[in-house]
């Protein structure tokens, strides 16, 4: 069964059975002083270390996490997913607009004659608004 796995140097120790992948994103404001989220951004280049004045634009934080079941199906049992955005998944899918994570199962360690459609998934979201952004500013 694959496992959320933390790297410590070279080696990688399991987290949490059964969860395949974990994924967060940034709820923008359009500007400091605005508490609507206007935009999501992946924790990636500017993201992945937001200035100061960037961060005080961030408004929430959005959770994808998709668990496998343990054991494989014979037969395909999950299909690949576009959301209502157009955005292609090759897993199920998460949010329904076009900045959505994209879920890629297909690099998911499993067993040897087993794609990632021989699994089902669950997908949980959480969009978990920062009301006291003190910190952030």
């Amino acid at each position: 069964m694959s496992s959320l796995t933390a790297c410590v140097g070279n080696s990688q120790t399991p987290l949490v059975d059964g969860i395949v992948q974990l994924q967060a994103q940034y709820g923008i404001s359009a500007n400091a002083t605005s508490k609507e989220v206007t935009e999501w951004k992946d924790p990636i280049g500017v993201w992945a270390n937001p200035s100061r004045e960037d961060a005080k634009r961030i408004r929430a934080v959005r959770l994808v996490v998709v668990a496998r079941s343990a054991e494989a199906a014979p037969d395909e049992v999950t299909a690949a997913c576009t959301n209502a955005a157009k955005v292609a998944n090759f897993g199920p899918c998460s949010f329904q607009d076009a900045a959505a994570p994209v879920i890629d199962l297909r690099n998911v360690p499993r067993p040897t004659g087993r794609d990632w459609q021989n699994y089902r998934y669950r997908v949980y979201t959480a969009v978990i608004p920062l009301r006291n952004v003190v910190w952030n500013l």
